[in-house]
C-alpha cells in the first residue's frame, strides 16, 4: 500500500504541474503601440467676405464724400451700412494676419485726394493678443507685398479667434464713374 500512496502523491504532483504549466501558457500576453501624427493647420476663413457701398454720389457742394463700415456717410448719399468683414482663425495654431488690397486708392476711386483705409478690432474678445498694428484707427491700404501685418498673435480657440476689418471710403467729387471693385487679401502664417 505504501506504493500506492507513493503513486496516487506523484500522479496528484503530475497533474498540479500540468495544471500550473498549462495557465502560465494561457495567461501570456502581447505588447502593442499606437503612433498618431497631429499636423499643424494654419487656416483663415471670411465669415462675412463682402461689403456694398451700394450707389451713391458726392453731394453738389461738397469736394469729397466720407462713407464707411461703420455706418458712417458724411457729404454724400449714400445709405450707411454696419457690416465689416469678419476674419475667423479656423485652424490649429495662432496665426501673424496680414492685409493686402488689390489697388491703391487712385487706382480704386480716381479723382483728386481720394481715400482707401481700413481699421480692425477684435470681433471676439481676446482673439488678437499682439496686434502689429494699432485697434480702433484708420490706416491706408496697403497694396504691396502680403500688405500690412494686423496682429502677431491672433489665437485660435472657440470664441477666441475672430477679427473684424472695417472700411473707410474718401471719394472725391471728381471720382471715377460707375461700379468700383477691389478684392482684399488676408493672409495668415503661423507665429
Amino acid at each position: 500500500m505504501g506504493n500506492i500512496k507513493y503513486y496516487t502523491v506523484v500522479f496528484f504532483l503530475l497533474i498540479f504541474i500540468l495544471v500550473f504549466a498549462i495557465h502560465l501558457n494561457s495567461t501570456g500576453k502581447v505588447v502593442g503601440s499606437v503612433n498618431v501624427t497631429i499636423y499643424t493647420l494654419a487656416s483663415l476663413n471670411f465669415t462675412i467676405k463682402s461689403v456694398d457701398f451700394g450707389l451713391g454720389s458726392v453731394y453738389r457742394n461738397s469736394s469729397s464724400a466720407v462713407i464707411d463700415t461703420t455706418g458712417n456717410v458724411v457729404g454724400g448719399n449714400w445709405t450707411p451700412i454696419n457690416n465689416g468683414f469678419i476674419v475667423e482663425n479656423i485652424g490649429n495654431t495662432n496665426l501673424s494676419v496680414f492685409l493686402k488690397s488689390g489697388k491703391n486708392a487712385v487706382e480704386f476711386l480716381g479723382g483728386t485726394s481720394p481715400g482707401y483705409y481700413y481699421m480692425f478690432n477684435n470681433f471676439e474678445a481676446n482673439s488678437c493678443t499682439e496686434n502689429a498694428t494699432a485697434m480702433n484707427s484708420w490706416f491706408a491700404l496697403n497694396n504691396s507685398g502680403l500688405g500690412d501685418e494686423l496682429c502677431e498673435n491672433m489665437q485660435y480657440g472657440q470664441d477666441e479667434d475672430s477679427i473684424r476689418i472695417d472700411l473707410r471710403l474718401i471719394v472725391p467729387a471728381d471720382a471715377i464713374r460707375g461700379e468700383r471693385e477691389d478684392i482684399l487679401t488676408v493672409t495668415g502664417t503661423s507665429s
